[in-house]
């Protein structure tokens, strides 16, 4: 299940990369043109460049809360074959998830869907329910693309499950923890 997150973001990205060079049903290049007028970074309770140091500044605090890889990483070490070995390795690989996830990912989000797209911010503004929020749906949407937007919807769902198995893991590994400490002698 872990894999549909891996697998979204390179159907996400991929779909925009065909789009935005004009592989859409509307046959329009639009490239980089959500990001026209200001709309690549926005100020935040300042105006300039504080502001969009402040804007950038509170992505990077939301984004830190949702980064969940150094402590999976911790809490699977003691059912790790080779942990010498092994911990190493997949450590490096959170930087890459973190790259992929993150800079990738908005980076696409930013080009499909404009920061200012009425529909989005009517959406956020109301508290819609589910993927109605979604830039990435919004995106395609606009864009005229029937089906896909359901799909990613579902992909969006399984990568949330998967999300909640890994939670699952990590408090019943901690719960097994600390019931086999307080139970053996000191």
């Amino acid at each position: 299940m872990a894999s549909t997150k891996v697998l979204l973001l390179f159907g996400l990205c991929l779909v925009t990369l065909v789009t935005m060079c004009g592989g859409n049903p509307q046959k329009k290049a639009y490239g980089f043109t959500n990001w026209g007028n200001g709309n690549a970074m926005h100020s935040y309770y300042a105006e300039g460049a504080p502001g969009r140091f402040l804007g950038w500044w509170e992505v990077v605090i939301y984004a830190a809360f949702t980064i969940a890889g150094p402590d999976m990483i911790a809490l699977a070490a003691g059912e790790i074959q080779n942990p010498r070995r092994t911990i190493p390795r997949v450590a490096k690989l959170i930087f890459y998830r973190l790259v992929g996830f993150y800079v990738v990912g908005v980076l696409c989000v930013g080009i499909i869907c404009s920061s200012r797209d009425p529909g989005l911010l009517g959406a956020i503004k109301n508290s819609e329910p589910g993927a109605a929020a979604s830039p990435w749906v919004v995106g395609i949407k606009n864009l005229g693309i029937s089906g896909l937007p359901d799909l990613i919807n579902a992909m969006i769902l399984l990568s949330g499950w998967s999300c909640g198995n890994a939670y699952l893991y990590s408090s019943s590994r901690t719960l097994y923890s600390l019931a086999k400490g307080m139970l053996s002698p000191v």
